[in-house]
């Protein structure tokens, strides 16, 4: 298993509850998956996740995940 599989697990997991309970994937103390602020639009939320994460997951897999945050918020 690995980081991309438990990312794919928590967003499946996080469909099932409400309000998530994990409002953010730590993979480690240093990487933190960004949930959208209260208030936030869809465009500054997904610029600022994709900021965070682009260095682990690639440009492609990080507009992924962060535009699959922003639907399940």
């Amino acid at each position: 298993m690995n980081i991309h599989d438990l990312q794919r697990i928590r967003v499946e997991l996080s469909k099932q509850v409400e309000p998530p309970l994990v409002p953010a994937l730590v993979v480690d103390e240093k990487f933190i998956i960004p949930t959208p602020e209260s208030g936030e639009d869809e465009q500054t939320y997904i610029s600022r996740c994709i900021s965070a994460i682009v260095d682990e997951y690639g440009n492609e897999q990080a507009s992924g995940v962060c535009y699959s945050q922003w639907e399940n918020k």
